[in-house]
């Protein structure tokens, strides 16, 4: 009888897990002009995917939101019929092995490891790694605790870990807090955390950064808020893929449990929009705000802690989203901070950044940042942040081969949860790329970014080369406040004997008493002449096999070149280029560079755009490598993935100096019919060259006023307006290049007051003019020229 009972509990417990699983489904789904929050409400979850405002979604849904999406009228496109099994189907063959790469800025970790869901860990296997962290790191990291004494729904605890350098002390410094799994279907959050965690303890003692973090904070983590769900998911998937995201409270419904990142108390169920009273709704919010042990427990542990910051692991999207959720159309007192430090944490892994409605385009209200950040009468405010990690892609459990590179796309934002709660201040080299003095100065914008201030932070320069001679003072800036920015210059000389085309570097230092944050900068001496110079507004100097000129976005007005001028590309294979047709001349230069402004939307797994040059007018061509281009998993330099802003690239041309060259960007793409993506774009295309000699202009002894130029920029001609005081000295005006050489000169008329130019024979570029009379000379103005 014993065994009968025992059989039927299982048998029990067999269906109700049965019952309990939806099938979730990649689809494509066709908004028709609607906006995505109209589909919010009806309790569809649209948080994560590719959402191309007014035309389309994709996503993964439940069977039970895609009945909603047919009844409401919604078309749709069934891309993976099962997204559990496509989880599980991609990982097979793939090796479930860490990969260790010296090379990249973050090293694996030699004690991080791979778990056996899928590549991540389970729940049992992320509270072993806490053991061994502190039997190798003991005077580092905290013993494993319950942060409080609920217990879950099924009776488990949520366990949290301290580093610090006395971790088992409760010291008076500042407090930040990281955690992972709100949502049981996204278990990046977690593992990143567990890579960063042990990248903290292994660099402790050889990376002077960390140990000061480390000396100075409190680091708390909660990697797993959802414990029920996350083991739920284990059980019905143990290879991964599991798509529950609730916790595990019963509902009455197939679709157990409780959205904990809708159930926190500020603001709570505000509307219906990305929050949902349904309790078969997978954001649905539950019965009240705090309703359950989870959010209960996350409350109580920061109302007792002072944390200033935090940061809550959510997949996925590529997305850094901060306060408010609730509300669709305003941003926080604190905005101007939320972007500040966005804008820093995102620089390199490139996440677009903003409120929910900035980002995902909808609102949704009971968010763990809102109350984070909102509720101030328990506790003092918290800067809380919420990245989406992982691209659409990678999905909610990214294949076994990218949970490294997903972990280390997290690092730069993870440490500057820990710099800003401390004394710190972002320095901006403002200072051309191009020096032409021997005696100048390395101009700088200072910014307090830090949450402990004021602040005092010292900034010096120091010569990384032999051709830089001096340098001048460090500067000290005192009692600054958070967002405080202040500017100012350094001195330096170079030495005599420097010549024009020579690279100078230098170390950029800011002091805050505890720690030096440096970083090299670096210079070229001379002034670059434009040979070449393509604004972006047609493409007469281009070849082109469907590239165009859009007005979608630029960074020079009105228009930039793409390769797909009227939407996304990647339906059908796409290989296209854009060639410059005629070859631009860099004789009789010491360097020469190609300078442009990009900004690019393109497949990171098997698509690319690459830059070629090509030294004999076409029959054969060479990748050029930039600051921006990476070579990962294709042998070549190339852009790829997401840089969502403009950006300048600089590469350096020297190689090539005495040759006529060609240039050509070109796109290839493979079928993904899962997927589309806005291309790249690139504007104000330049080649510069140094020649043997540098020129100066004359130096400025009199205020003859120019007051006027039209148009600007200028074409086939243009109008001078000027005031000359009466002489007996014909005055002349002078036009010089880009390295100030004269290159036209011009008599002019006293009682005239302006001159008209013909520019017809002038090439596109930067010019420089001034007006002389008797031995003195007006201010230069810049002349710009297009075609």
């Amino acid at each position: 009888m014993k065994r009968f009972i025992a059989f039927m509990i299982l048998l029990t417990i067999s269906f109700s897990l049965s019952a309990q699983q939806q099938k979730y489904s990649r689809v494509k789904l066709y908004l028709d002009g609607k906006d995505i929050k109209e589909v919010a409400k009806l309790g569809v979850n649209v948080e994560n995917g590719k959402l191309k405002k007014g035309k389309y979604f994709i996503g993964e849904l439940s069977a039970t939101e895609l009945g909603t999406l047919k009844k409401n009228g919604y078309a749709y496109d069934v891309l993976i019929e099962d997204m559990s099994k496509y989880y599980k189907d991609r990982n097979k063959g793939v090796k479930s092995e860490k990969k260790k790469k010296s090379s990249e800025s973050y090293p694996t970790p030699d004690h991080f490891k791979l778990g056996s869901m899928g590549g991540f860990l389970t729940y049992n296997e992320m509270l072993q790694e806490f053991d061994s962290m502190r039997l190798l790191y003991p005077s580092l990291i905290s013993l494993k605790q319950p942060i409080g004494t609920t217990n879950t729904i099924e009776g488990r605890q949520l366990i949290y870990v301290k580093i610090s350098d006395n971790p088992d002390t409760d010291e008076n410094e500042p407090e930040v807090l990281y955690t992972g799994l709100h949502h049981a279907r996204e278990p990046a959050g977690m593992q990143q955390l567990i890579f960063f965690m042990y990248y903290l303890l292994e660099n402790y003692n050889t990376n002077d950064e960390i140990k000061y973090l480390v000396d100075n904070l409190e680091m708390y983590f909660i990697p797993c808020v959802n414990p029920d769900g996350y083991v739920y998911n284990q059980t019905t998937d143990p290879d991964g893929g599991g798509m529950h995201r609730k916790n595990m409270r019963p509902n009455g419904t197939g679709n157990p449990g409780v959205d904990l990142n809708r159930n926190y108390g500020y603001e709570w169920g505000y509307d219906d929009v990305g929050s949902s009273n349904d309790p078969s709704d997978d954001p649905y919010r539950g019965t009240a705000g705090f309703s359950e042990p989870e959010t209960q427990l996350i409350r109580d542990f920061c109302n007792n802690r002072t944390f200033k910051l935090a940061i809550n692991y959510h997949c996925y999207s590529n997305l850094l989203i901060y306060p408010w959720g609730y509300l669709p159309d305003y941003e926080t007192p604190d905005s101007s901070l939320f972007h500040n430090y966005s804008a820093l944490m995102t620089a390199v892994n490139n996440y677009i950044y903003g409120t929910p409605m900035q980002t995902v385009g909808y609102t949704g209200n009971g968010t763990s940042d809102d109350w984070m950040y909102g509720e101030q009468s328990t506790k003092p405010k918290i800067i809380a942040f919420s990245p989406e990690a992982g691209n659409a892609d990678d999905g909610f459990w990214p294949a076994i081969n990218r949970i490294e590179d997903v972990c280390r796309a997290n690092m730069d934002m993870n440490f500057y949860i820990a710099r800003f709660a401390l004394k710190y201040a972002k320095i901006t080299d403002l200072t051309p790329t191009f020096i032409s003095s021997q005696n100048d100065y390395i101009n700088f914008n200072l910014k307090c970014l830090g949450l402990d201030a004021p602040a005092d932070f010292t900034v010096s320069i120091s010569p990384l080369t032999s051709n830089i001679q001096s340098a001048g003072n460090s500067k000290t800036f005192y009692s600054m406040a958070t967002l405080q920015e202040a500017n100012d210059s350094i001195d330096f000389s170079l030495v005599s004997t420097i010549q024009p085309g020579q690279n100078m570097k230098f170390l950029i230092n800011v002091d805050n008493g505890l720690y030096i944050y440096s970083d090299t900068i670096s210079k070229i001496y001379g002034q670059p002449q434009i040979v070449f110079t393509d604004p972006g507004n047609t493409i007469t100097n281009w070849t082109s096999t469907g590239w165009n000129t859009t007005t979608a976005s630029y960074h020079s007005p009105t228009k930039s070149i793409t390769d797909s001028p009227t939407g996304d590309y990647n339906m059908p294979p796409v290989n296209s280029s854009i060639t410059l047709t005629q070859a631009v001349n860099l004789a009789n230069a010491t360097n020469a560079y190609l300078t442009f402004w990009a900004k690019w939307d393109v497949n990171p797994a098997q698509d690319s755009v690459i830059l070629r040059i090509s030294t004999n007018n076409g029959s054969t061509w060479t990748p050029l490598a930039g600051h921006y281009t990476s070579a990962v998993n294709m042998g070549h330099p190339v852009y790829n993935g997401l840089m969502p802003n403009w950006v300048q690239e600089v590469i350096d041309l020297s190689p090539y100096v005495g040759q006529s060259v060609k240039f050509r960007f070109t796109l290839k793409s493979q079928w993904n019919y899962m997927q589309t993506y806005d291309g790249f774009y690139f504007d104000d295309f330049t080649v510069s060259t140094i020649p043997n000699t540098v020129y100066t202009i004359p130096e400025i002894t009199d205020n003859i006023m120019i007051s006027e130029i039209f148009p600007v920029p200028a074409k086939d001609q243009v109008v001078i307006h000027y005031n000359i005081p009466y002489s007996t000295y014909s005055p002349h005006i002078h036009i010089y290049n880009s390295i100030a050489q004269e290159i036209f000169s011009k008599n002019i008329g006293f009682y005239e007051n302006s001159v008209h130019l013909d520019l017809s024979g002038f090439c596109p570029g930067i010019y420089f003019f001034g007006i002389d009379s008797e031995s003195k000379f007006s201010m230069i103005k810049k002349l710009v020229i297009v075609k």
